[in-house]
């Protein structure tokens, strides 16, 4: 599960909302309409959060609505995609706009977005609302009407909430451990509710089986669901959809490096020198410990020396993690030797371990350098 001091993101879609309304929107001081549209107290009693868009009339969305403040929110909506229908004062001097106010209906296209789990500009819709999925992590978001979801809404960790005054439909519902109210009621066709009470889903374990099946087959672990709704992709399967589980190499490396869980789902007949070597490739986007850990669980038989120079290139003390029947002295030079810049691990390597023709090797990449 997530280390609930830290927060659980995923890089979110780029892409631009387009806004479409043809009522007014406004920047607006919390205090003066609270009362009017409900609104806490708590979200507005620091100064620096006073002020909210208001937009008053039914409002779509042509994109993905995102409730990050570093990612989406005053980039693309505050200062670009809302500006589309609507002319703005500036922005008060030194204030953050902390959310946005629907005095009607909302339309999104696409998702309703919130990664951060400690935080986000909250969302209160009059009316009802209408997205492909919802992702409610740290944020505050009020539906007063009905909310009907498409494909998923997943809600994480207990800062925040979603309130739904009216009915909640959707195809998939996550609950872990946050904050979810439907007044009217949830009607799902997956309804998977996590509480501390209940079993924890880590990041790397396998999907349930009942939910799998709604699902596309490319998802394989239960940290996938999350990423994924929050980069603005769909989990459902479609009709017709002719993914498939990945079958080849190229498709199970992009797996590991975005998660190294994925390895174990990786077939054996596929974990061959040729798919370490795709998967230590140099510059390949993988952390050290990853590499550390890959290196311990690969069989001697298939740890090759061609295998363990690729890992040495990207973690110098993997080696260590290598078979005891492995002559640790040996293994260092032979793979040093075959680095393409030795200069950049070179004093990463222990000590111990760096031989006369390991010094030799690395003087004559530094002549060739220089000229």
């Amino acid at each position: 599960m997530v280390d609930k001091g830290k927060e659980r993101t995923a890089e979110p879609n780029k892409d631009h909302a387009v806004i479409k309304s043809s009522t007014s929107l406004k920047i607006v001081n919390a205090k003066e309409v609270a009362v009017q549209y409900e609104i806490k107290d708590f979200l507005y009693d620091d100064g620096q959060y006073e002020w909210l868009l208001l937009a008053q009339g039914d409002v779509q969305i042509d994109g993905h609505l995102h409730l990050d403040g570093e990612k989406g929110w005053e980039d693309t909506v505050t200062h670009e995609a809302w500006r589309q229908f609507a002319t703005l004062r500036d922005e008060p001097t030194g204030h953050t706009i902390a959310g946005l106010v629907i005095d009607g209906q909302l339309t999104v296209n696409g998702s309703i977005i919130n990664s951060n789990l400690d935080w986000g500009p909250y969302l209160i819709v009059k009316g009802n609302c209408h997205a492909q999925n919802i992702v409610s992590g740290g944020a505050y978001i009020r539906i007063d009407g009905d909310a009907t979801v498409e494909e998923a809404v997943y809600g994480s960790y207990n800062h925040g909430e979603l309130t739904v005054g009216g009915k909640l439909e959707t195809k998939i519902y996550i609950n872990e451990d946050h904050c979810v109210s439907a007044i009217k009621g949830l009607s799902s066709s997956f309804a998977f509710v996590e509480r501390e009470e209940a079993r924890t889903y880590g990041e790397d374990d396998s999907i349930p089986s009942k939910l799998k099946k709604l699902l596309t087959p490319t998802l394989l672990l239960w940290g996938d669901l999350w990423k994924t709704l929050c980069s603005g992709q769909s989990i459902v399967k479609k009709k017709g959809d002719k993914q498939q589980k990945p079958q080849t190499i190229e498709e199970w490396v992009p797996l590991v490096w975005s998660n190294r869980a994925h390895l174990k789902k990786v077939p054996a007949a596929l974990k061959d020198e040729a798919f370490y070597l795709q998967l230590f490739a140099e510059n390949a986007p993988i952390a050290d410990m990853d590499v550390r850990e890959i290196v311990l669980s690969i069989s001697p038989a298939k740890l090759t020396e061609n295998v363990c120079a690729a890992a040495l290139q990207l973690s110098p003390l993997s080696l260590l993690l290598t078979p005891t029947t492995f002559d640790l002295a040996q293994l260092y030079e032979k793979c040093f030797l075959q680095v393409k810049n030795p200069e950049s691990i070179f004093y990463e390597i222990p000590e111990r371990y760096r031989s006369e023709a390991m010094h030799l090797h690395l003087a004559r990449y530094r002549s060739r350098v220089k000229v």
